[in-house]
């Protein structure tokens, strides 16, 4: 999950298979199935000891929009 201003706020989710540009978010149609992601996220975090980041952490390390390509970059 992202927050703003680089995402929604909430999770998301998406079939990869039928969807792979993420266009289309199923967390309100399959409330079940997101559940059952989270639930497994949780367990990953538990496990790995995984922490949330700080956006302003995510803004000190250069976290944006821009993409580059061969020195190129566009916003």
């Amino acid at each position: 999950m992202l927050e703003a201003p680089y995402g929604p706020g909430e999770w998301q989710l998406f079939n990869l298979a039928e969807d792979p540009a993420e266009t289309t978010d199923l967390a309100s149609k399959e409330p079940e199935k997101l559940k059952e992601l989270l639930a497994e996220w949780d367990r990953y975090v538990a496990r790995n000891g995984v922490f949330p980041a700080d956006p302003a952490d995510m803004r000190k390390v250069g976290y944006s929009f821009t993409t580059c390509l061969y020195g190129k970059c566009v916003e």
